[in-house]
């Protein structure tokens, strides 16, 4: 316990050891309250104490070096400034206006040179700043490995292959590039941080402003190829989740998958865009008046009344020619997507049986691949996006004994001539004739006859083939596979 003699006492570090402050000079002590180095410095920096060299830096009279944990100065005071101690054996150190690098012995590994500013060492590389004319990244024998020009921006080495860049433009944002300067992974953060915590090396931490207050931030973190691993949340919530993180990906590595980000539809002023579901970023702006999710990698979006498609950077790629689109929200499925010819009609009908079968009594569904030619011509009242290679389809309006399946090339290969047939669900889908239902494969082929009584619920079938039955008003569960 130390006794009470101190003006000031800081807390005990991983070392043991704590601070103490008396008629404003420094020292340190021990947890017994034994001074370990005595009061005579104008200021320590304990959380400079690197565990690989059990070294504190110390100041005395505008001057730094450093001492061991037994108050010995191993490091004579002669520097006017050390940046955050030694890391991977060296330390940055500032004499005379300039600066270098030195090992625990004091001895000068890395000449001091002039320039703006230097960061420590982090897995063998150095970046050193240059006062409006760039930046530097060294090796441990000082060799200059890199140089980038300071008005393309702001960098901050990785690795070999990585870097860290921030656009020079108002925003201020940080991305990641190759070192041949291939972008990774667009500008989005307001910060990358490396070494955060106990994260491995392979994973970033980010941070980005919610909003225009620069307090209100959010934080999460990516992997070197700019994946998400944590998607972006409250300050409060992130460290625990870290954590959690890390735990799990020291227990098992390949457990930890990045999180899908996608776009996402949004309104605004009654026109519709695409936004991050990560970050909540405008990716696209609301200039549509309606809008499909992306499915691999095209959106089906409307625009001065004619549907066409875009892709993720909102370039047209289908030009807006088509009168309608399907009303399921999808575009693409297994490199095919509906479109639809509308026809004269009377007749408006809500579609509400199921919204993966778009069904139309004013016009015919056809598909077209991702340049825009037409597949398969536009014959069908009714039709699904292709599953395994097989679509849902009807060729007239009567919708009660009309249903059967195609393949991509149009072929019959299940007669047209059911009343029900349910989407496909892990490799299966629900058939219905004269009431009864069954189970058929995606090769139109029968699992189940249709035996079993008609119900408007239990279509889907779990992925361990299980499906639900209905049969003299009792359910049953039967397996398919």
């Amino acid at each position: 316990v130390a006794p009470l003699v101190y003006d000031g006492i800081d807390n005990f570090n991983e070392a043991g050891l704590a601070i103490v402050v008396k008629n404003n000079k420094w020292g340190l002590i021990d947890k017994t309250g034994n001074e370990v180095a005595p009061l005579v410095y104008d200021e320590i920096s304990v959380s400079k104490l690197q565990k690989e060299t059990g070294l504190v830096a110390v100041a005395k009279d505008n001057k730094w070096g450093f001492i061991d944990k037994t108050g010995k100065e191993i490091i004579p005071l002669v520097y006017d400034q050390i940046k955050h101690g030694f890391h991977e054996g060296l330390a940055a150190v500032k004499k005379n206006g300039q600066w270098g690098y030195i090992n625990v012995k004091g001895e000068t590994v890395i000449p001091f040179r002039v320039c703006h500013d230097v960061m420590n060492f982090y897995q063998g590389r150095a970046t050193i700043s240059y006062e409006g004319t760039g930046f530097e990244w060294i090796d441990k024998t000082g060799k200059v490995l890199l140089k980038k020009p300071s008005n393309e921006g702001l960098y901050l080495f990785i690795d070999d292959n990585v870097m860290a860049r921030m656009e020079k433009d108002e925003n201020g944002l940080w991305g990641l590039i190759d070192h041949q300067g291939r972008e990774i992974m667009p500008p989005q953060y307001n910060m990358i941080i490396l070494r955060f915590s106990s994260l491995p090396t392979d994973w970033l931490a980010v941070f980005k402003k919610d909003g225009q207050d620069e307090k209100n931030m959010k934080y999460g973190i990516i992997d070197k190829k700019g994946k998400v691993i944590l998607p972006l949340i409250e300050w409060y919530d992130f460290f625990e989740k870290c954590d959690q993180l890390v735990a799990q990906y020291k227990t098992n590595p390949t457990a930890i998958k990045p999180v899908e980000i996608k776009l996402i539809v949004f309104e605004e002023g009654g026109k519709k865009g695409f936004k991050n579901s990560h970050n909540g970023e405008v990716v696209i702006p609301a200039l549509y008046e309606d809008a499909n999710e992306f499915s691999e990698g095209l959106a089906g979006v409307k625009k001065d009344g004619k549907w066409g498609f875009i892709n993720t950077q909102g370039q047209t790629v289908i030009p807006f020619q088509y009168n309608d689109m399907p009303q399921n929200n999808y575009s693409f499925s297994e490199g095919l997507s509906l479109f639809f010819v509308e026809e004269k009609s009377d007749i408006e009908e809500d579609n509400d049986d199921d919204d993966l079968i778009d069904i139309r009594d004013s016009g015919k569904y056809g598909y077209i691949d991702k340049t825009g030619k037409i597949v398969l011509p536009a014959v069908y009242s009714a039709a699904s996006p292709f599953y395994q290679g097989v679509a849902i389809v009807s060729k007239t309006g009567d919708l009660l004994k009309k249903l059967g399946l195609i393949n991509k090339m149009g072929n019959e290969i299940l007669p047209f001539i059911y009343s029900e047939i349910s989407p496909f669900s892990n490799g299966f889908a629900r058939i219905t004739n004269k009431g009864k239902v069954g189970f058929i494969n995606t090769q139109g082929k029968f699992i189940v006859p249709c035996v079993y009584d008609f119900d408007v619920h239990n279509t889907a079938v779990s992925k361990s083939g299980y499906a639900a039955v209905l049969h003299k008003n009792q359910y049953y569960i039967i397996r398919l596979k």
